[in-house]
């Protein structure tokens, strides 16, 4: 081989190699790029879903929470409407038998503040 024809042959191998490796650069940038974007995708997806999981499980605690509010306002609504009653039959009838009229008086709203009492406390609960 003369010399001329191993000089050309190492620089058509060389131009050669120097595209491929500048092929396999774009190809290996425009796959990062690629990978990139479904990596953000997938992250969305996930956040997504994690976010789905929280509103169901905070939308069932509100709904437990709202059960409970009305389930104790009924209770409170009973209590002021037996302590009305309460009131309304005391005074109608200003001595209950066997108690004088005072000791009746503080009877009957002792226990009507026990009911309530009772009620503020479940609330709280």
């Amino acid at each position: 081989f003369c010399a001329a024809c191993v000089h050309q042959a190492i620089a058509e191998r060389h131009s050669r190699l120097h595209d491929f490796f500048a092929d396999q650069a774009n190809i290996k940038d425009a796959m990062a790029e690629g990978l990139a974007v479904r990596r953000r995708i997938l992250v969305q997806r996930e956040a997504r879903r994690s976010h789905r999981q929280t509103v169901a499980a905070l939308s069932a605690e509100l709904a437990d929470v709202r059960r409970d509010t009305d389930r104790l306002a009924a209770n409170v609504n009973m209590l002021r409407h037996d302590a009305r009653r309460s009131q309304q039959r005391l005074s109608e009838q200003l001595v209950l038998p066997g108690l004088p009229p005072a000791q009746a008086t503080a009877a009957a709203a002792a226990a009507a503040d026990a009911k309530l009492t009772a009620a503020r406390r479940e609330l709280i609960d």
